[in-house]
């Protein structure tokens, strides 16, 4: 079962024009902020769709009132009325925007939104519009909906009575994480003060019937989410982390979505499953493009652990585990770690899958890294050869693993002094990285700055 959440800015026809392009900007900006802190429960992101309106949607209903609490308090003093939809989703589900899926859980969104605004009545509070509105209606085509949508109406009852001080008084708990002794010293009040202020709001109530109405969607609606169905969200994690490392250059998402997936898959997988340690690697490598490599070296070497269990200690797996090791020791000034790392991949692969194999290309250039950061200039460019030419011959000219052999090959020549060398494999370097990367890759990047420092050299 999904829940679907369709939400809509009230009465904004009534908006500024000068002040619509600012208000549409910060749902833009908090949506995004939801879609990352809570991507581990989302099947689709929350989206902007059609003018004032947005919508999302959940592969957990329990945590639907936690969300539209956040957007209450920071889209206030707009008003957002919601119509949450419990149900099925019958066509393919983009996990990067909420749009053209379709389902009842979606049928059902809508309807509760329209009936919303049809059953709309004024707000109690003044004409100024001080106090926030719990405008959130349930449609889950059976019985139960009555129920949640009682809770619903007692919840926006109490909140549509708030004073302005009262208001600010909630708002300040809620970012102090429910403590009322920060909240009062941040308001400079005393917490007797703001456990009145409280008790005169009836928050208590309010948190009481919140929490009951998440647990009772967790028990009667979550339960039901099958293994099969989290591995999914996981694979849709994944493939989403891949896309921000590889295309959009974003590493601090990127390894979120990546952990997130790593947790699903603990919770539902056995301790000693291949899948886990895929996602251990995930992590790690991208622990290791953000140059982090004491964590990059901590997941690599459980994945390891987990990969040894499963397919032995002379598979290919295993040896990729050994390269990705070598790769954080090297990162950390480890060589002779490092070295030792790579030669067990290095004869590994050798064995198991021959010389001239990308993954044994790999190990080559392992050592051949290890080789220069040790000074010893000749091993190095030898063992680079070595990748380089089985990377040229399997992989292809236009590869960005060839550009990677031609750029540390240059690296050697230029520390050896011979520039024109140098030069000309930097630029082989960057004509296959500007056709094969995206641009402003950091990888394009290097090659531009290191063509740059040899013509600042002469």
């Amino acid at each position: 079962m999904y829940c679907a959440v369709i939400g809509d800015i009230v009465k904004s026809k009534l908006i500024s024009s000068a002040e619509r392009d600012a208000v549409q900007r910060r749902l833009d900006s908090l949506l995004n902020d939801i879609n990352n802190q809570y991507s581990a429960h989302i099947s689709a992101n929350f989206t902007l769709t059609l003018g004032d309106e947005f919508q999302g949607l959940l592969n957990e209903s329990a945590f639907v009132l936690e969300i539209i609490g956040a957007l209450i308090k920071n889209m206030h003093p707009q008003k957002i009325r919601f119509g949450i939809g419990i149900g099925d989703i019958n066509t393919a589900i983009d996990p990067e925007k909420a749009l053209r899926a379709d389902g009842s859980a979606y049928h059902f969104a809508r309807k509760a939104l329209i009936t919303l605004k049809e059953n709309e009545m004024p707000a109690k509070s003044s004409a100024s519009g001080i106090s926030p509105m719990f405008l959130v209606r349930f449609e889950t085509g059976a019985a139960d909906s009555s129920l949640l949508n009682l809770n619903c109406g007692f919840i926006g009852g109490i909140m549509s009575n708030w004073s302005e001080k009262q208001w600010e008084t909630v708002k300040t708990v809620m970012e102090k994480a429910g403590s009322q002794s920060k909240a009062a010293a941040d308001m400079g009040l005393s917490k007797s003060t703001v456990t009145r202020s409280l008790q005169a709001a009836r928050y208590g109530e309010c948190q009481t019937a919140a929490r009951e109405l998440s647990a009772y969607l967790k028990d009667t609606y979550d339960t039901t989410v099958t293994a099969s169905v989290r591995l999914q969200q996981a694979l849709n994690l994944i493939e989403s982390a891949e896309y921000l490392t590889n295309t959009q250059i974003d590493y601090d998402l990127a390894l979120n979505k990546h952990k997130e997936a790593l947790f699903i898959r603990q919770s539902v997988l056995p301790e000693n499953d291949g899948r886990i340690a895929q996602s251990l690697d995930f992590v790690g490598g991208v622990y290791l493009k953000k140059k982090t490599g004491q964590s990059a070296l901590e997941y690599f070497e459980k994945a390891l652990d987990i990969k040894k269990e499963v397919y032995g200690d002379e598979e290919t797996e295993t040896a990729k585990s050994y390269l990705n090791i070598g790769d954080a020791l090297l990162l950390l000034a480890k060589s002779e770690e490092a070295y030792l790392s790579y030669n067990k991949a290095k004869n590994i692969l050798e064995s198991v899958v021959g010389a001239e194999n990308p993954d044994t290309a790999l190990a080559y250039y392992g050592m051949a890294n290890v080789y220069f950061e040790k000074g010893e200039y000749e091993k190095a460019l030898e063992w680079h050869q070595k990748a380089y030419e089985i990377r040229k011959k399997i992989l292809g000219e236009n590869n960005r693993y060839t550009a990677d052999s031609y750029d540390r090959m240059a690296d050697v020549y230029r520390i050896k002094g011979k520039h024109e060398k140098a030069l000309k494999l930097y630029f082989e370097s960057l004509n296959i990285r500007e056709k094969v990367l995206v641009p402003l890759h950091p990888d394009t990047m290097a090659s531009y700055y290191n063509i740059a420092e040899i013509y600042d050299g002469q």
